[in-house]
């Protein structure tokens, strides 16, 4: 799995327009074949940083989607940013739930802290 996560701050006056423009993407991103999820968050600290989380099957289902007409028009919102806007891209190897917790705690899975 592939992720993707951009943060834009935008001006106080705008975050209602930057917000629509990031809404309107939502549906059509969602049902593109490859795509995990889309969704689009607000800090709750700071209401004008919007979050972009984009989860991808594939490589090849990131890259189809990275030279889309869409995610052109997302960069040229994150280009808007008032901060220089804020995008990682994380390669995920393995994902585990709730009892990941439950066999650390139960001394199953022996992970030390790096240094």
């Amino acid at each position: 799995m592939l992720q993707i996560c951009l943060r834009i701050s935008t001006h106080r006056g705008k975050r209602d327009e930057m917000l629509a423009a990031l809404r309107s993407m939502l549906g059509r991103t969602r049902i593109i074949p490859g795509c995990r999820c889309f969704h689009l968050s607000q800090d709750v600290e700071n209401p004008n940083v919007l979050t972009v989380v984009e989860e991808w099957e594939t490589e090849s289902d990131l890259v189809r989607h990275l030279r889309s007409e869409d995610y052109r028009r997302l960069m040229q919102l994150a280009e808007m940013s008032v901060d220089p806007p804020q995008i990682e891209f994380n390669f995920v190897s393995e994902t585990r739930g709730i009892a990941a917790i439950e066999e650390i705690r139960a001394g199953k899975i022996n992970h030390s802290p790096e240094p």
